[in-house]
């Protein structure tokens, strides 16, 4: 940020930080040349990329991964895991890594021979691809070609008269091998190997023949391949796989995929088969042991049987079992009915129940007809008590047969207790025979079934290897490929590489930015400015104009009636500097530049004249006293001067000023004598009774004072100007002195300043013809 001074009042002046297009334009413009020639060369460079570049194919194949399932097992064979026959198994996914794998891409570079490639050298830039088709080639140990990891360059170059000449390089600089005159075939020793350069049944005798080849390992090549082609999902619900592949040659990129795919399948096959003999054998071995197993558990569950000495356990079982229900179902009932004998007889040795009716049925017993004829007297005679007297001899004879029969049934009771004791006895005995029977029964039952359980297992077991065998012999059979093929290797109409209309928009975009970044770098890389524009970009100070090479003879260009482009530019900067002056004490004008050579004393030299031509009284002061100029440029004395008025107080102001009779109103006070100390007397206050005196005798004081980044001269006369102009030159002033003074700006060394640059190119500058006439003399 400045400041400046208008009428006595401090404003800040801010850089504008928009982006002008027409600045921009009028910058560039004068590169014009530079842009045409980027132009041409860069969309000359596209066009000769598109003449040269073979155009690149894409090539697609497409394959179904057939998914086939895991054979299953019979029924009954839940405790034996299936045996995988004829596939992995695996995922699309884990498939696509092995289409893509190093391995197969190894071998398909070793079949197609892709580990030597031939091109025929036909003129400039143009080179034939000789895939399938070359009339030459090299041979070498397939253990060579194995181990090799270096790519060498063969150069073979073959005569009208069949004579063979052959160079071999690793790189760029070493050669391997230089041989000239040979006859096919040749034999190649190098470094890593001995080659055999031979003919191929597409050689053709008498034609001359230019060859460059390329010779790799398969392990190089088959590197670069596996990253060149990719293998994709054709969908997330399909088991199809998409080869995509770009080459030059169409023919080529058909092998290539065509080849992976055959290999591919050619490896599953391989896989497959391998599986299926190992599967075989182990089913062999494995149904020999078990057919050996089976016998033994037969003969176990016939020795088992013979020894227990069963027919059948369930027979058996179903005896032990009906014996002991049946012994229950008895045992339960005499119980019974011995629970009802006990009864009646407790009931009828009861005193208590002498006249009662026994309440209890004892069946078919031999007592059950007594109690019946017991229970119908106990009836009669209750009938007879309610009407007979206590001593009826009827009732005394019932009495004594209830007596009898009473006795009867006791005795009838106590026999039939003991034949139901017997009874139970016997029954007992069947049930404890039964019972330990059935006991034995589950510890055989169980013994039996672990025999027919070995023995079922073993034969399920049989049953399923003897159909696995089937099945494995089947998929020996079996030629089915793994990856179906749905679309061969194909090649896309148009190519994909390269784009022509991509192409010539990067070499039209490039041939408009590279001119733009060039002038760009160049600007970051110069330490100098030429145009007013560069300068007010990097200084802080307000730039009130330039001044255009000077094309005339003198140093004063400006003089009464010319009206060329630097005298107009004088005069625009004579009005700026007015303006930056106070308006009405303002009239000292001191200016000064960063080093010597830059044209202070030119500018204030007309800057003054461009004053006195207004008719204003100007004083024009040299107080670079370290190097004065001012008389050798005007002609004029060179003492006394600046120095003998400061030095001798006796020296009157008068003695040292010098009219300058070439342009009306223009007083000169040149430097004088070098002093010894020139800092120190500029210090002195004679300076300011110099200035003070002179402003007050002239409308205008230019003082052209030293350069402020060489000495310190410039800082002891600033407090007495209004006015500083720091003088700059186009392609000489360094763009570090100008941040020298932005730094003496915010320091307040210098206040009141503004900037000029001087020498510029009028065809550069922006108002180049300035709209006046060129009149120069």
């Amino acid at each position: 940020m400045a400041e400046k001074v208008n009428g006595g009042k401090t404003t800040n002046l801010k850089k504008e930080n928009y982006f002008d297009f027409g600045e921009l334009y009028a910058k560039y413009k004068r590169f014009w040349w530079l842009f045409v020639l980027c132009f041409v060369g860069c969309m000359g460079l596209a066009i000769f990329y598109l003449i040269v570049k073979a155009p690149v194919y894409a090539l697609e194949s497409t394959i179904v991964i057939s998914q086939e399932s895991e054979g299953s097992g019979s029924v009954g064979a839940t405790l034996v895991k299936n045996l995988s026959i004829g596939g992995s198994g695996s995922g699309v996914d884990d498939e696509i890594l092995v289409v893509n794998s190093v391995t197969i891409t190894r071998d398909m570079v070793r079949e197609l021979g892709l580990n030597c490639a031939f091109v025929e050298h036909r003129g400039f830039m143009k080179n034939i691809d000789l895939y399938d088709c070359c009339p030459i080639k090299v041979m070498a140990p397939e253990a060579l070609f194995d181990t090799l990891q270096y790519t060498l360059k063969f150069r073979v170059k073959i005569a009208e008269d069949g004579t063979v000449g052959i160079k071999v390089k690793k790189g760029i600089f070493k050669t391997l091998a230089n041989l000239k005159g040979e006859s096919f075939p040749v034999t190649v020793s190098t470094d890593y190997g001995i080659y055999v350069v031979d003919t191929t049944e597409y050689y053709v005798p008498g034609v001359k023949l230019d060859i460059k080849g390329v010779v790799s390992g398969y392990q190089p090549v088959a590197e670069d391949y596996a990253e060149e082609i990719d293998g994709l999902i054709v969908s997330k619900k399909s088991n199809g796989i998409q080869l995509l592949y770009d080459d030059t040659n169409v023919k080529r990129g058909k092998d290539v995929l065509n080849k992976i795919v055959e290999l591919y399948n050619r490896r599953c096959q391989r896989l497959k088969d391998e599986t299926a003999i190992n599967t075989g054998h182990f089913i062999d071995e494995r149904l020999s042991i078990i057919y050996n197993d089976l016998a033994g558990s037969e003969a176990d569950i016939e020795k088992y049987k013979r020894d227990k000495g069963l027919a059948s356990v369930s027979t058996d079982v179903a005896m032990a079992y009906n014996q002991k229900s049946s012994g229950e179902a008895s045992r339960i009932s005499l119980t019974t009915s011995y629970e009802v004998l006990s009864m009646v007889k407790d009931f009828i040795n009861d005193p208590a129940n002498e006249h009662s009716m026994i309440p209890l049925s004892v069946g078919s017993s031999e007592a059950g007809g007594m109690v019946d004829i017991y229970n119908n007297l106990i009836l009669e005679r209750n009938r007879l008590a309610r009407s007979a007297k206590d001593n009826s001899v009827v009732l005394k004879n019932l009495d004594e047969r209830l007596e009898l029969v009473r006795e009867n049934i006791r005795v009838a009771v106590d026999k039939s207790l003991e034949t139901l004791e017997i009874r139970l006895a016997a029954t007992q005995k069947v049930d404890d025979r039964a019972s330990s029977q059935l006991e034995g029964v589950p510890s055989q039952e169980r013994e039996l079934k672990e025999l027919y359980r070995q023995q079922s297992i073993k034969s399920e077991l049989y049953t399923y290897l003897l159909q696995k065998r089937e099945e494995n012999a089947l998929v020996l059979a079996a030629t089915t490929p793994r990856g179906q093929v749905v679309d061969e290797a194909f090649a896309y109409s148009e190519p994909v590489k390269p784009r022509k209309g991509l192409v010539l928009f990067i070499g039209f975009f490039m041939g408009l930015v590279l001119p733009t970044i060039l002038l760009y770098i160049k600007s970051l890389l110069t330490t100098r400015f030429s145009l007013q524009e560069e300068l007010e970009q990097i200084i802080d100070a307000p730039v009130l104009g330039e001044i255009c090479h000077n094309r005339h003879h003198s140093v004063l260009v400006v003089r009464e009636g010319r009206t060329s482009s630097i005298v107009e530019l004088f005069r625009l900067l004579r009005y700026n500097v007015q303006f930056m002056l106070p308006k009405e004490t303002g009239n000292v004008l001191l200016v000064t530049s960063s080093i010597s050579g830059e044209g202070k004393t030119f500018i204030a030299l007309n800057v003054a004249a461009s004053f006195a031509l207004l008719g204003k009284r100007v004083a024009l002061v040299g107080m670079d006293i370290r190097s004065p100029k001012l008389s050798a440029y005007l002609g004029v004395k060179a003492s006394p001067g600046v120095t003998s008025f400061l030095a001798k107080r006796e020296t009157g102001i008068e003695t040292i000023i010098q009219n300058y009779d070439t342009v009306d109103g223009l007083d000169i006070v040149v430097g004088g004598p070098v002093p010894p100390n020139p800092s120190e007397l500029l210090q002195t206050s004679r300076t300011r009774e110099l200035i003070e005196s002179l402003r007050e005798k002239y409308d205008y004081v230019i003082i052209d004072s030293a350069p402020i980044a060489m000495v310190s001269d410039t800082f002891s006369l600033t407090p007495y100007a209004d006015f500083v102009l720091y003088v700059t030159r186009a392609n000489y002033t360094k763009r570090s002195l100008i941040r020298y003074f932005n730094t003496v700006l915010s320091r307040n060394q210098i206040r009141n300043a503004g900037a000029i640059i001087n020498d510029t190119n009028p065809k550069l500058s922006q108002g180049y013809g300035y709209g006046y006439g060129s009149k120069e003399d």
